[in-house]
């Protein structure tokens, strides 16, 4: 939807895009959930008690639900997890409540279909940073930059996830990214240091520096039958420019970074783990 906007030059209005992402969302929510919630307002509860909100009994939920309900169309619209997202100011409020949701649905056997749902949602929105993927029975919900990530290197960030010394700074990175703060560019760049470092560190099982890692990687590379100019690519890109980039510029560097620059090193990052983690390395090992 951002390169159609684009390309006919159509004026983005991101908060009017934000509030046309919820509606979706509430309603493919609805559209799933409102049967199942409605014959299972535990899920309520639950989801009170992992917001962190007072805790309500029971029967105080089931009482608050029909006395809601009377002035709603559909019993979603009467639940405290239809407050929490329509009443959401930013995407990552929104994200959240997602992953509590998610969480207070433990048991719902149309996770599947809600997930594909909300996804297709993102994709026909505009500005907004996540996608839910699903791994071994868990819902994550992931944060993204644009297009790129979404399609092609979920792969990554989806790998992530068994790797906490990456998948925490990484993480960290995307969504310092979505909040559009310049003051967090040179915290983002720190960030993908430490999440390639970390990255390493687990695909090729030793605890190494990201400098040293140039022989183990490249070693790797070669036991697997990589291209020896990808393998140099590889050598040249994070080895020397990766490195002499973040020493020079964002360790001992004073200077302002732009958000093409930034964005920039986002997705080389997140494309050199989905190139790692496709040759799957650390099965390798």
């Amino acid at each position: 939807m951002k390169e159609f906007y684009q390309k006919w030059n159509i004026a983005v209005d991101y908060q009017s895009e934000f509030e046309k992402f919820k509606n979706r969302l509430l309603a493919d929510c609805t559209l799933t959930l409102s049967d199942y919630i409605a014959d299972n307002l535990e899920v309520c509860q639950r989801f009170d008690y992992l917001r962190g909100d007072k805790g309500r009994s029971l029967d105080r939920v089931k009482d608050d639900f029909h006395q809601s309900f009377r002035h709603c169309d559909t019993a979603f619209e009467a639940t405290c997890i239809w407050h929490a997202l329509s009443t959401a100011e930013n995407v990552p409020e929104v994200a959240k409540n997602l992953k509590i949701m998610f969480q207070a649905l433990n048991g719902f056997d149309k996770i599947e279909e809600l997930v594909k749902l909300i996804n297709n949602s993102v994709m026909n929105s505009i500005g907004i940073g996540f996608c839910v993927v699903t791994k071994q029975g868990e819902i994550h919900i992931l944060r993204s930059g644009e297009k790129l990530l979404d399609e092609r290197v979920n792969v990554a960030l989806t790998a992530l996830i068994d790797i906490p010394e990456a998948n925490e700074s990484f993480s960290r990175a995307l969504l310092h990214f979505l909040e559009n703060d310049s003051s967090k560019y040179r915290n983002i760049l720190d960030d993908l240091r430490h999440a390639t470092e970390g990255f390493l560190r687990y695909v090729l099982n030793n605890k190494k520096s990201l400098e040293n890692q140039e022989i183990p990687l490249l070693q790797k590379l070669t036991d697997i039958g990589v291209h020896s100019n990808i393998r140099s690519m590889i050598r040249e890109l994070f080895f020397k420019h990766f490195t002499n980039y973040q020493n020079n510029a964002v360790k001992h560097g004073t200077r302002e970074y732009t958000e093409e620059e930034v964005e920039f090193m986002i997705y080389l990052v997140a494309t050199f783990f989905s190139f790692v983690a496709q040759h799957d390395l650390s099965q390798s090992i």
